[in-house]
């Protein structure tokens, strides 16, 4: 619930984004006028409860403003928050860290941590683990893992068990670095099944998941056999390599998208793995959500 993690967030005085409740769509226009006149170029209008983009909509605030959805209300009052991108008063974007979480009875355990791949909309496309700025910008590590630690023992609080992840906006302002909690996800996530596989596999690997949509169906077998022919396919205890993770077919069986892990030892062997597969026969087709 975005409402109530908000509130959180500000009880705990941590960073949360400018926002202003509107408690019912005629509430709208008067929130995004206010957050206009702070410098705000676009705006987000959040349900309190939503995932992969259903239950969020952004808005320009120098267009007129369409139509708001009823639906978006039907939880109760939403988040109406300024976008926070760098047509914002000298903000300059860092990344979109996000924590991998095990909720437990008796303990909360942070497993991994991705940067994720987002389309314009801000709907998961991918992750890549772990996030490349990291390495040279300790202090953005330390606080994202700092807040993701008191998200987890909230979600606790909260009563809930299971798989989780806590999404962040991180941006430079003022030259220093501020990290934003947008949401916590009470539930299996595009990249826990690529998080578990990739550290049961190989624990201190990086990896890249991508979701391809085929611009034709293909046979699954073909896509494997290509990708075991040119030396391409993951096998454990070997350096690298990709593994096909996610296979979704049409009415005939033929595979029409897929999601793919790819496992090495440093980011650029990803990225090598991703360009020598792209350059397959049987994987021709463009990124996608999940």
């Amino acid at each position: 619930n975005k409402f109530l993690l908000h509130k959180f967030l500000e009880e705990q005085s941590l960073p949360v984004f400018d926002t202003v409740i509107a408690h019912s769509v005629d509430e709208v226009g008067v929130c995004l006028k206010e957050l206009k006149q702070k410098g705000y170029t676009s705006a987000a209008i959040k349900s309190q409860v939503g995932a992969s983009g259903i239950g969020m909509l952004k808005v320009s605030l120098n267009a007129d403003l369409g139509e708001i959805p009823e639906y978006l209300f039907h939880e109760g009052p939403c988040l109406v928050q300024g976008w926070l991108d760098e047509t914002f008063h000298d903000v300059k974007y860092i990344g979109s860290p996000s924590v991998q979480m095990f909720i437990k009875e008796d303990q909360n355990s942070l497993y991994d941590v991705t940067e994720q791949i987002l389309s314009e909309e801000s709907v998961h496309e991918g992750n890549i683990a772990p996030p490349p700025y990291f390495s040279n910008n300790k202090k953005v590590k330390e606080e994202v893992l700092c807040q993701a630690e008191q998200g987890a023992q909230w979600l606790h609080d909260q009563g809930y068990r299971g798989t989780a992840s806590a999404d962040f906006h991180v941006v430079e302002r003022n030259n220093c670095p501020v990290v934003y909690m947008c949401e916590i996800n009470a539930r299996v996530t595009g990249a826990t099944y690529p998080s578990v596989l990739a550290r049961h596999f190989d624990g201190d690997c990086v990896w890249l998941m991508r979701n391809i949509k085929f611009s034709s169906p293909v046979k699954g077998t073909l896509i494997l056999s290509e990708l075991k022919e040119k030396k391409l396919l993951y096998y454990p205890d070997s350096l690298g390599g990709v593994l096909p993770i996610n296979f979704n077919s049409n009415e005939q069986g033929a595979i029409v998208k897929g999601q793919f892990l790819f496992m090495g030892k440093a980011l650029q062997d990803v990225y090598t793995l991703l360009d020598r597969m792209s350059q397959l026969t049987q994987v021709q087709g463009d990124f996608d959500r999940d």
